[in-house]
Order: structure tokens, then sequence, then C-alpha cells
């Protein structure tokens, strides 16, 4: 990125998202021309514009033309941009690049049909750009995006004597912001429109408007330079400042500077470290535990012209930008994040789906990364340019700048009111719908006169052959076996597959629609079965998952693209004593027209009643398979000479602690029936066969892993922990284990190991972050938690737990897994409190033991600074024990720093292992 940006909108947007195109045709030009080429070159665009005028009218030169145009689209002035742009484009040897601006500034204007014409010209030349993708789409996307205005209130702000003000930010019973109001006592006008630079302000607000005159932000903040926009982090202040005065020649570079507040005034300003030369940084924003800062910057190695990017801080020190990633960034611009709490950003793009100039978007942050983008709309989002979006500490009153009023270079500040609910905890849809269609299309072709296949669908009922329609009677848990039968006999003959089915309780969100749609043909959406018990539903909002949101119990929609999207209904009711709302989200595979042709598929008719359809991936279509016949499994040994009836070798093979005696090897599945049906006549009547792979049984072991749903399948997923439990000499245990919402702290599910060999299942939904644990006598407890909330795969997860017993106390720490800080925090999250709870109960019930709490940390920051952290941590601990009633006497806390890593600290996953916090139960004396 080889050009230079400066700040906010008019004189910030308009050069931040400028690109500089010389057009000068060498030695002879004109000296009016050769004046205005200057201006151009020095982004001197409104001192420009006049000169180009006269050359135009002498000369009609065709880069006059094109010049003139790209001044009024980087001043902002699109109607004179579409004018000019309309001519230029028609000049020869005319770059693309003027077919994407005259695109822009055409959707700024409103015309979207015409700037569809221009990007589809623009692309075919840059078929690698997703501007122009992303913008082709929100062109034919404007309508809906124009659609929902139920959303938001908005209104504008009054700032008597202002005359652009922009970038609000709520601080102390009022609004900072940014205005280029011309100061008297300086005259320091900006070439780039006209306007004077940049400054401060902070103005007291009433009812959500201006109280009396804003005035200057004092102290050393405010300089010759353009100073803003800035942001707040407790007695921090981080602005953009540009590098050159004003009325210097040349491109100005923008940095980000911090000041501290003493005494009402900001002093010591300082430029921040990772800020280097020859690039801008700006429009920086501090997350709510201030250590993390998003700004822009026009770096190398970038998406786009000005990308997004992320810095943390480590006591005094701040790491070094990382780019927010393809998810965030376009080829175009990203500008002006704000955050909103630490897991919510808003910034404001020309790359994305929008409806023309810069929109405001929202992104989420999970798994260590931000993404889900959307458009929150009309009317928050306009087809000029908004931008610079903050909410107040109640997260329903926000401000934000846009030009909307259609003056040139001119912003105003806007109020808007949030409508639909702020925030609303999400859960993944769950049909009522009990009737399933479930099918094996892929299982090998069987001798129907001797084999038949038969689904055992877990509730007592059987149905020959490849496909069975069922409908159960009540939600809950199945295990469905896809078995193969002895058709003469009955018996079984071979399992060719088991999974489970889990069929939870209805939502109370529920969104009624099929789980695949047709690019360019409306989609039904129904909420009309939803339901709030002891309220009365008075809003349905839908997210669509595309960037639209629409409201209402009944809608429709049109996809445009294919893909996965999640849509997401938020039900809304009031009671007599409280209001009430809900939320569910569901997965809409949206594929194109024509390979719906191609399958025969039609979308399904709104009304219809819902199915499921389900394939298996078998145990008999893996690779390697042979088959044998399993005679007897047994706890003890069987002497060989009990199967010397059947006149073959016997192998005994050894799984876990049973004993499996098996006769044959066989590559095809009916090769083994001769010697399953002798095995019968000979006494052998629990006979089977069982699958071998690399000479391993895998028959019922491991059948459950295959479960490979189809295309268009939407059986909700569940995730499987498997695993052991033993004592510290490997000896089974029957012990309960305990699974519990760490949200909600809520129990939800129990089950007891085997007491054979410790052999335990837990089912837990998707959707949700789990804590388990166990309890028993005479044993120290064990606890571990599972994020589910993003997973969508079936998936199989194994943990062999072993149990300490009390009179081991002291040998080693044990890892408190279900603790929960904020990144570089040490305030516990309530999602910790069920954790701490058991400890306590223990501890009060074993009043002569004692613990060493224990923080640690991985390598990043500093010792001293990580010591401190883990120190806190381990206080935090120590603190919630004694407030339980626990005695402060019984309990040491001690903080180990990044002295201790369980892991080398090379990797993410290292590091989230190191950071931790343990329990050391000391011996009793």
């Amino acid at each position: 990125m080889s050009y230079q940006q400066s700040i906010l909108t008019g004189i910030l947007v308009g050069l931040v998202i400028g690109i500089i195109l010389p057009c000068t045709d060498g030695f002879g030009q004109p000296m009016i021309r050769k004046k205005a080429d200057k201006f151009f070159s020095r982004s001197d665009y409104h001192k420009a514009i006049p000169y180009y005028i006269t050359d135009i009218a002498r000369h009609q030169h065709p880069n006059s033309v094109k010049n003139l145009a790209a001044c009024y689209w980087h001043t902002r002035d699109y109607d004179l941009a579409v004018h000019w742009y309309s001519n230029a484009v028609a000049t020869e040897n005319c770059e693309p690049i003027h077919y994407l601006h005259y695109a822009q500034a055409l959707m700024s204007a409103g015309n979207y049909s015409l700037a569809e014409e221009w990007l589809k010209k623009y692309s075919g030349s840059a078929p690698d750009d997703r501007r122009a993708k992303h913008l082709l789409r929100a062109s034919r996307m404007a309508d809906q995006l124009k659609q929902d205005s139920s959303n938001y209130q908005v209104s504008r702000m009054e700032f008597p004597g202002f005359p652009s003000v922009l970038c609000p930010l709520p601080y102390r019973e009022g609004l900072i912001f940014v205005s280029n109001r011309y100061n008297f006592m300086i005259n320091r006008r900006f070439n780039y429109t006209g306007y004077s630079s940049l400054d401060l302000y902070h103005a007291r607000l009433e009812d959500g408007n201006i109280s009396g005159k804003p005035r200057l932000l004092q102290g050393q903040i405010n300089s010759r330079f353009h100073d803003g926009p800035a942001t707040i982090g407790g007695e921090m202040i981080y602005f953009t400042r540009s590098n050159q005065a004003p009325d210097q020649s040349g491109m100005k570079q923008l940095s980000i500077w911090s000041a501290r507040l003493s005494g009402g005034s900001w002093i010591q300003t300082e430029r921040l470290p990772f800020v280097k030369d020859a690039h801008s940084y700006a429009h920086p924003t501090i997350s709510a535990d201030g250590n993390w800062m998003i700004f822009a910057a026009d770096l190398p190695g970038g998406y786009g012209q000005m990308d997004l990017y992320v810095v943390h801080r480590k006591g005094e020190q701040w790491s070094n930008p990382v780019n927010l990633g393809p998810a965030i960034n376009t080829e175009g611009n990203e500008v002006f994040p704000v955050f909103n709490g630490n897991q919510r950003l808003y910034f404001s793009s020309d790359g994305h789906i929008g409806l023309g100039g810069l929109d405001i978007y929202e992104a989420s942050y999970y798994r260590d990364k931000w993404d889900h983008v959307i458009n929150p709309g009309y009317p928050l989002n306009s087809n000029k340019d908004d931008f610079s979006l903050s909410w107040d500490s109640t997260n329903t009153l926000g401000y934000f700048s846009s030009n909307r009023s259609g003056i040139p270079g001119m912003d105003e500040i806007y109020r808007i009111k949030r409508m639909a609910p702020a925030e609303v905890p999400c859960e993944p849809f769950r049909e009522q719908d009990l009737c399933f269609t479930i099918s094996e299309e892929s299982s090998q072709d069987l001798d129907t006169t001797i084999l038949q296949y038969e689904f055992d669908l877990g509730d007592g009922t059987k149905v020959r052959g490849k496909r069975a329609y069922h409908c159960y009677q009540q939600t809950g848990v199945y295990t469905l076996k896809l078995n193969v039968i002895d058709v003469l006999t009955n018996d079984l003959y071979f399992n060719e597959a088991t999974y489970e089915l889990v069929i939870p309780e209805p939502s109370a969100a529920y969104i009624h629609s099929p789980d695949t749609a047709i690019t360019g043909e409306p989609l039904v959406l129904d909420a009309s079965m939803s339901a709030l018990p002891g309220c009365q539903i008075t809003a349905y909002h839908w997210d669509l998952g595309d960037g639209y949101r629409l409201t209402g119990e009944k809608v429709m929609h049109t996809y445009r693209d294919t893909g996965l999207v999640s849509v997401r209904l938020t039900v809304s009711g009031d009671s007599a004593h409280f209001p009430c709302q809900t939320c569910s989200y569901k997965p809409v595979r949206v594929i194109a027209s024509e390979a719906a042709e191609a399958l025969g598929f039609t979308p399904q008719k709104p009304g219809e009643r819902l199915r499921k359809l389900q394939s298996l991936e078998t145990i008999s279509r893996m690779q390697d398979i042979h088959y044998t016949i399993e005679l007897a499994s047994v706890d003890t040994p069987i002497p060989l000479k009990e199967f010397e009836s059947l006149g073959e070798p016997v192998t005994v093979r050894q799984v876990s602690q049973q004993y499996h005696y098996t006769v044959g090897d066989y590559e095809e599945l009916l090769a083994a029936h001769p010697m399953f049906v002798k095995a019968k006549q000979r006494g052998f009547r629990q006979a089977m066969v069982k699958a071998l792979k690399n000479n391993q049984l895998i028959t019922e072991e491991d059948t459950t892993l295959f479960l490979k749903p189809t295309e268009d399948a939407s059986l909700y997923r569940v995730t499987l922990v498997k695993g052991t439990l033993t004592d510290e000499d490997m000896n089974p245990l029957e012990v309960e284990i305990a699974w519990e919402d760490l949200i909600k702290q809520q129990i939800i599910g129990r089950t007891t190991s085997n007491a054979e060999d410790g052999s335990f299942t837990i089912e837990l939904e998707n959707g949700r972050i789990y804590g388990y644990y166990i309890e028993m006598d005479d044993y120290l407890p064990y606890s571990n938690h599972l994020d589910l909330r993003w997973e969508t795969k079936h998936i199989v997860l194994r943990d062999s737990i072993r149990l300490l017993r009390f009179k081991d106390l002291g040998k080693d720490p044990q890892i408190l897994n279900n603790l929960f800080f904020g990144f570089d925090q040490y305030t516990l999250e309530p999602a910790s409190y069920s954790e701490l709870a058991r400890v306590a109960a223990l501890l009060k019930r074993n009043l002569g033991s004692k613990i060493e709490i224990a923080g640690h940390t991985d390598n990043l920051g500093t010792s001293a600074y990580n010591l401190v952290l883990s120190k806190k941590r381990a206080n935090a601990v120590k603190h919630y024990l004694i407030d339980q009633g626990c005695n402060e006497s019984n309990i040491i806390a001690v903080g180990y720093g990044s002295s201790q890593p369980m892991n080398a600290n090379l990797t993410d996953d290292d590091r989230r292992q190191n950071r931790r916090v343990s329990i050391k139960w000391l011996p009793v004396k």
C-alpha cells in the first residue's frame, strides 16, 4: 500500500479511503492543468477542482475529466462525482479503478441498478477483487437492507455553531467528539476540503441532547495538527494525530498518540511505540479491560487499503500489530473501529455488503478471532458514509456519524435508540417434529433369501429394509442400530452401524422453515409456533445470516449466494411482572438453482410436516475390513476344547477385560454365513459376525463414530465424552458423574461409571459450555469443562480419569479446570462459582485439611507482571472460599507467575494450559 491517508470523513474518510490517481500528460500541458495536477498529486482536492473545471472548459482533456471526478469522489460530493465519472468512463484508456469509484458514487447516490452495470465491468477487469463481488451483492440487496426500520430509532443531534461534527464517544455524562470548527485565534484551514483542522471537544448531555456550549478538551491534546478521533481507557486517552501541519504540502500520515488525565487536563502526550514511520495508524479503540486496542492502518501485507489491526498490552508494553484477517478486512477500507464491551466490535467499511459509501458493521469475538460480520441495515446505515458508532453503558442508546444530509464534506452526529433486544443468549434450534426417515443407501448388496437389513430404532420398534420411517412418542436419546438378520432363523447376524439419535426438548423460539433454500427463490420462515411461558409475545426479530434483519411472525427472504447461513430468531414479550425474551439459531444451507434442478430438488412448502433424512457410513464400507464369527465374549477364559466341535481353529482376543473367542477370517460378509449356521447348530447361541480391522475387533467398539449425515440433514448434533474412571492403581471405580451448564450453573445430567471396567459415556448437546465433575468419599474431587457453544459436528472425545485418595494428599496439585478469568483479569467470572462451591464444601467437611492455591501464567509479558497477576488470581480464589465460610487460616495463596510451566509455551494451546490455578491439598498433621 503506497498511498497515504488522513483523518475522518471529508477530512478523515476522504483521505483514509482515497486512492491517488495521477493522470498527467507530460510536457507541454497548459499551465492551468499543470497547476491542477500539482494540487491533485498533493491531495489538495479542494484547490484542484476550480483549475480542472477551467481546463475542461477550454480543452476537454480526458485526464482532467477523470481527475475532476476523482476530486469530487475524494471529497465525497457524490452527486457531482456521478456526473463527472459518467464522462470519465467514456474516455479512452480509462483505468478500471474509475469504474469501481463510479459504481460506488452511484450507490451513494442511490442508483443501484446502474451501479450494478459498472461493478460487472470492473469485476471483469479485476476478477480477484472481492469488493466488486460484495458491492454487486449489495446493489441487489439494497431494498432488503433498507426494508427494516423497526430495530433502531435514529434522530439528528444539534450542535449550534459547529459546521461539522463527528466521531462521538460517550464520556462523563456527555460526548467527546471531533469538529473542524474554525478557530479565529489560529487560522488553520485544510487544503483537502477547504475547512479548518480537527480538534477534540466535550459536550454535556441531558436526556440525550447537547446541554450548554461544547468546550475544547484541555491540556496538550489539541495541537496545530489534526487531532481525533479518540478512545478512553481509564485515565488514558488514545487519539489520532496527523504527522504534518495542515498547511504543509505533501501527504499527511497519521499516528496514534496517548495522553494522561491529570487535574482535568490531558498531559504527557506521546506517540505509541508500535507506530512506525512511513505508514498511517488511525482510529484507535480500547477494550473495556484496557488490554486490547484495535485500529486502522495501511501496513504492508494487508488485504486492502486500510485494514483493522489489534495490539495487546502487557503491563506497560504493547505487542506488535496483528491483522484481524479476511473475515473483517477486504480489498477496500475498514476504518473507525469501536469496541462494545470485549466481545463485540463495530467498524465501518466500503468493501463489505452495504448500502453505499461507508456502512457500519458488527462483528463478534469467539475462538480467539473476530468473525460473523453483519450489516445492521437501515436506518443505522444509509447510502452515504456512516461510521463511528458508540453505545452508552446501557447498550440501548448510541451515537454515530453520517454525512447523509447530502452537504458535501459535512458530517453530523446522530442519536440511535435500540428497539430490538440488545444482548440475548441464543440456543441451537430444536425441532419439535418427532418423525424421521432413516436410510442407508450405501450399504452392501445382500442375498435377501439368506440375509436382510433391519433397523432397531431404539424404542422397541424394528423395521426390515434399508429405509425406515418412524415417529417417536417423546423426546429423548435413542440408540439406533442397523443390523443384518439371518432370515431363516431371525437371529442377529451382524451389526452394520450403531449411533445415538438425540431428540431434545422443543425450543421456545421456534423456527419453522426448510433446512435448504434455493438462490433466487423466496424462503418463508415462520415463528408462530414459538412459546414464552407466562409471557405474551410482542415481537419477533430475525437475523437471516447474510446481513439482513427482518421483524414479524412470518417473514419471506431471498438468498443470493450459496453456502451455509445461520438464521437467528429472537422472541420478546411481556408479562404482568417482567419482560421476557428468548433466542434460537438454525443452520440453513443455500444451494444454487442450477444444482437444485439437476438434483430434482424442490423447496419445502411452508406448513408441510418437517422430516429429517439421515444416512450412515457403515463398517462394511471401510477399507481393509475382514469378518469373523464371535462365538463367546466372557470375563473369564474358556478352555479351547469347548470349541473342538467346530473343527476349525479358534482365536482368543482380549479387549479391555473381556475374552472374545472367534473362528474364521472372511473377506466378504456373506462368506461367513455357512460357519455362522454351523456355530448355531453346535449350540453357540450367542454367535454373530464381527468386523476386523488390522486384526482388531471394531464392531460395537467404535460404531458410534460412523455418523455421516447427508448434505441436507438437520439432526441435532451431540458430543460424546467417553472414558474410564479408575483409582491410581488402575482399579475401576463405580462413581456418579454429573454435568452442568456452566453459564446457567444448573445440573442437567448424571450417569454412573461401569463397576466392571470403569467405562462411562456423557452425551452433551452442542451449543453450550459444560462442566462435569466427580465426587466420591475418600477421594479428591475431579472436574473439567468443554466449550461446545460453536461446535456443529457430531464428535467423540476421550477422557481417562484417575481419582486420588485423601490419604495421598500433597502428592500432586489438583488443577481447577472450571475456573474462568477475563483476558489479563483476576476477577472470577460467574461460571467459576459452581467449581469453587464444591471446593468450599469439601474443605468445610474436612476441617483439618489445608490447601495451597497456586496461580500460574504463560510467558507472555514481563516476569514481574505475570507474578503479580498470578498472585491476584490465587487471592481471588482464596477470598471466594473465605466468603463461603472456609477458615482463612487453612488457605494459603501463592503466585508462581510463569516459573512453573506445564508446557513449553510454544503454541497458543501450550500457553492456554500454562494459564491455570491449582489446589494442593496439604497433608493433615
